[in-house]
């Protein structure tokens, strides 16, 4: 497996939102704000989970391989990682979580809450979405964006 990795020329307003697919209304909300903040989000999983026909499991295995490798590439290429705690069950998000620690992120951020160890190895914490939302988008509240 290949990521496509440019650290060097990272934009510092690139953001990977990771998060369980369960919950990608939300995230692709906070997603559309982070961009009319002008942040570049690196990669719109939510609308392709949206699109989907069946869930990551049923898909053939090389397409699975391409779209996995193309979300850490998403995670790689981008600046901060924010990592919406999810309430739902979720795995595809902890393995983003490592990658963008072990690719070492300029800055990675948690919102929401998790029993995890590995949910504070990250660079800032807030305790809910909207409030970490709002410190990405210069005081965007709940009255624009919904938990």
């Amino acid at each position: 497996m290949s990521v496509d990795v440019d650290k060097d020329h990272r934009d510092a307003r690139t953001i990977y939102v990771a998060g369980a697919s369960a919950e990608h209304g939300r995230i692709a909300r906070y997603m559309q704000a982070l961009r009319e903040s002008g942040w570049i989000v690196t990669v719109d999983w939510p609308a392709r989970v949206a699109a989907a026909k069946g869930a990551d499991a049923e898909l053939p295995f090389d397409e699975a391989r391409r779209i996995a490798t193309h979300d850490l590439a998403g995670v790689a290429n981008a600046a901060v990682l924010w990592l919406v705690l999810p309430t739902a069950p979720s795995v595809g998000c902890w393995v983003e979580l490592g990658y963008a620690l072990g690719v070492r992120a300029p800055l990675i951020v948690t919102s929401g809450k998790s029993g995890s160890i590995f949910a504070r190895l990250t660079s800032r914490h807030y305790e809910s979405h909207v409030d970490a939302l709002g410190a990405f988008c210069g005081g965007v509240g709940p009255a624009r964006v919904s938990a």
